[in-house]
C-alpha cells in the first residue's frame, strides 16, 4: 500500500543533506515492521530526546538539522540510523576515527567512503566532547541510571488500573511521550558513554598493546548486566523442574498456552509456581521485539519463558551462568597484566582509569534499557486494555488492530471503532507484505525499491557447504563446536537442544534466555557494542557478530567451529538431509 508516495504510513522524509542510512544497532531494537501508533506516538520523542542527549554531551553542533527527522527514522516501515551523521563522532570526537565508528555500528559491512564537507570539523564541539570524555572515564558508578529506574517506577505507578475509565486509560498513553522522551535520552547517552569507554580501551588495546583481541577478555564476564538476569532466574525454574518428577510429568506433556493454568492449579508446583509468578513479576514486561507497543511480553504470552525452561531443564550443570566464572576471572586478570606490562607509563594510566569505567558504563547501559522498557511497558498495557473493551463492546474478532492506527486516530476509534475497520485491515495487508522482505541493511541516498529486497523465504542455492569458513567480529571468546541452530526469532526456544549454536539474524534482550541453551552465539549484523556481546560475554560463551548472512548460509543442523575471538565459523559439516 502506498500512502501519499510512501511505502508505509509513517515513513520519514529522508535528509538529502545526511544520506547514507543503517539497520546497524537499530536492528536490535526494532527488529520488524514498526506499527504507526508506535511511531506516530513516540517517533518525535525519540529524534528530539537522541538530539538533547548528544547536544549534552558535545556532539551538535549549530546548523547540524533541518526540519525534517535525521537520526533516527523509519523507511519502507523499519527503523534506520542516519550513518552520515553518526560519522560525525569519528571527526569530533578527539582520538576517534571514521573507521573506528563504521566498526562499531556496521561491523564488518562495506560503506561507502566518507567524504568529509565544511562545517563537519568543530572545535567547539571537540573541545565539549574530550571534557564530557574525560567525565566519563573517572565515572565508577553512573548514578542517572538510579534516577532513570526511578523515574520509571512513578510512571508505572501512575497507571489508573484495569477498571479505570476509557478517559483516565487514553489520558495516560497521551501523557507518555513527554516520559519517553526524558527516558530514552538518559539512555542515549548511557549507551553513547558506554560505546566512548569501550572505544578508550579497544584502541589502546589496537594500538598501543598491538592485540585487539584482548578487548574481549578485558570485557567480558561484567557484573550488573541487567538485561541477563532474567536468564539466570530461568536457569534456576529449569534446575527446578529437572529435580522434581511431578514437575518433569508436566513438561513431558509439552508447553503451550495451557501449561501456566495447569502449573497454578497443581498441589505438587506450587512453590515452582510461586517462582514463576515472581519471574513474571520482576521481568514479565521484557518479550520479544520489546520496544514495539504492538509486541506482547512475557507477562501476558509466559509461554515463551516456560519453553525455555522447558529447555533448560535438559542441560547440564556444568552449562549453568557464571559455572566458568572463575576461568574467565583469571582471563581477565592474565588480559589486564599483558596490557599494563606493553603499555608506558601515560598510557597505563589512561588504561587504568579506562577499564573500570567501561565495565560500569556497559553495565549501566542495559540498566537504563530495561527502565525504558519497563515505562513503555506499563503504556502498552494502558493500550491493550482499552482494545480488548472495544473489542469486547462491539464483538471485534482481533483486538490488535488499534496498533494499526496512528495516534490521532485512537480516541475516536476507542468511541466508535467501525469507520476504522476496513483502513486497520487495509494496512494491516500491507505490514505483512512489508514483513516478507528483509530491508537493506545499509543505503546511501534513496531507499531501494521493496520488490528488489530479498524475501525471508531461504534461498538454499546460497547454502554453504563442508568446509566453507564465514568471516565476522569476534564479540565474545572461546572456540566451541556444535550443531548450527538457525533461529529468526525469539519466540521458539524450542528448536535449542543444549550445546547446540545459536544463529539468529540480529537479537535483542527477549533473546537472553536462548543463550542460556546455546554453547555458542552467532549473528548475521551488529558490532562491538551489540546486544549478543554484551550478554554472550556476560555468561562466558563464545560470540561472533556481523557474519554476513550466517541465517542463510549455515545450513540448519550442520556441525560448525565458531572463533569467539576472531569472528570466523567453519562448516564442519552439513546435515544429512542437505548434504544429499
Amino acid at each position: 500500500m502506498i500512502v501519499n508516495g510512501k511505502p508505509w504510513l509513517v515513513d520519514d522524509e529522508l535528509s538529502a543533506r545526511w544520506p547514507l542510512y543503517t539497520r546497524g544497532n537499530v536492528g536490535e531494537v526494532f527488529p520488524d515492521v514498526v506499527t504507526p501508533l508506535n511511531w506516530t506516538l513516540l517517533g518525535g520523542a525519540v529524534e528530539e530526546s537522541w538530539r538533547e542527549a548528544w547536544r549534552e554531551f558535545g556532539i551538535v553542533a549549530p546548523g547540524d538539522f533541518d526540519t525534517e527527522r535525521v537520526i533516527v527514522c523509519i523507511a519502507g516501515g523499519y527503523c534506520y540510523l542516519n550513518m552520515s551523521y553518526i560519522r560525525l563522532l569519528g571527526v569530533r570526537v578527539p582520538g576517534s576515527s571514521v573507521k573506528a565508528v563504521d566498526k562499531q555500528f556496521l561491523g564488518e559491512v562495506d560503506a561507502p567512503p566518507y567524504m568529509e564537507r565544511a562545517g563537519d570539523r568543530n572545535f567547539l564541539c571537540s573541545l565539549k566532547l574530550l571534557w564530557e570524555t574525560e567525565k566519563t572515564l573517572r565515572t565508577r558508578r553512573p548514578r542517572i541510571v538510579d534516577d532513570m529506574r526511578r523515574a520509571s517506577s512513578e510512571w508505572v505507578e501512575r497507571y489508573p488500573g484495569d477498571k479505570a475509565s476509557d478517559e483516565a486509560l487514553l489520558d495516560y498513553v497521551f501523557a507518555y511521550p513527554a516520559v519517553h522522551r526524558y527516558l530514552f535520552g538518559w539512555h542515549v547517552l548511557v549507551t553513547f558513554k558506554a560505546t566512548v569507554a569501550s572505544g578508550a580501551i579497544a584502541a589502546l588495546c589496537a594500538f598501543k598493546v598491538k592485540d585487539p583481541g584482548l578487548t574481549l577478555d578485558l570485557l567480558s564476564g561484567v557484573e550488573g548486566v541487567e538485561s541477563a538476569e532474567p536468564a539466570r532466574m530461568l536457569w534456576s525454574l529449569g534446575r527446578m523442574v529437572a529435580g522434581s518428577p511431578s514437575l518433569e510429568r508436566i513438561f513431558e506433556q509439552g508447553v503451550d498456552d495451557r501449561t501456566w493454568p495447569l502449573l497454578q492449579g497443581e498441589p505438587a508446583a506450587k512453590e515452582f509456581a510461586r517462582e514463576f509468578a515472581d519471574f513474571l513479576a520482576r521481568y514479565g514486561y521484557r518479550g520479544p521485539n520489546e520496544w514495539e507497543l504492538a509486541s506482547q511480553p512475557w507477562r501476558t504470552n509466559p509461554e515463551i519463558p516456560l519453553r525455555t525452561i522447558d529447555r533448560l531443564r535438559r542441560s547440564e550443570e556444568t552449562n549453568a551462568p557464571g559455572a566458568d566464572q572463575d576461568a574467565q576471572g583469571l582471563n581477565r586478570q592474565q588480559a589486564m597484566r599483558h596490557a599494563r606490562r606493553k603499555l608506558g607509563i601515560v598510557d597505563r594510566m589512561k588504561f587504568n582509569k579506562a577499564l573500570p569505567a567501561a565495565k560500569a558504563w556497559q553495565a549501566a547501559r542495559e540498566g537504563s534499557k530495561s527502565a525504558v522498557i519497563r515505562a513503555l511497558d506499563s503504556t502498552r498495557r494502558a493500550i491493550d486494555e482499552l482494545a480488548r473493551r472495544v473489542a469486547e463492546r462491539h464483538r471485534l474478532a482481533d483486538w490488535r488492530g488499534v496498533y494499526m492506527l496512528h495516534q490521532s486516530e485512537l480516541r475516536a476509534y476507542v468511541a466508535d471503532p467501525r469507520p476504522f475497520l476496513d483502513v486497520i485491515a487495509e494496512r494491516s495487508r500491507a505490514s505483512a507484505a512489508l514483513a516478507e522482505r528483509i530491508p537493506p541493511f545499509l543505503f546511501d541516498g534513496e531507499m531501494p525499491p521493496i520488490e528488489s529486497w530479498p524475501k525471508r523465504s531461504a534461498d538454499e542455492d546460497a547454502r554453504g557447504r563442508k568446509g566453507d569458513i564465514l568471516e565476522g567480529i569476534g564479540g565474545s571468546p572461546g572456540r566451541v563446536v556444535g550443531i548450527a541452530r538457525i533461529a529468526m526469532d525469539a519466540s521458539n526456544p524450542d528448536i535449542l537442544n543444549p550445546g547446540d549454536i545459536l544463529v539468529a539474524p540480529i537479537t535483542d534482550p527477549s533473546w537472553t534466555p536462548l543463550f542460556l541453551a546455546a554453547a555458542g552465539v552467532i549473528v548475521d549484523v551488529g558490532a562491538v557494542m551489540s546486544h549478543s556481546v554484551i550478554v554472550s560475554r556476560d555468561l562466558g560463551i563464545p560470540c561472533a557478530v556481523s557474519v554476513t548472512d550466517a541465517t542463510k548460509i549455515i545450513p540448519d543442523g550442520a556441525l560448525i567451529e565458531l572463533d569467539g575471538d576472531t569472528g570466523a565459523v567453519t562448516i564442519l559439516d552439513v546435515a544429512p538431509a542437505l548434504a544429499a
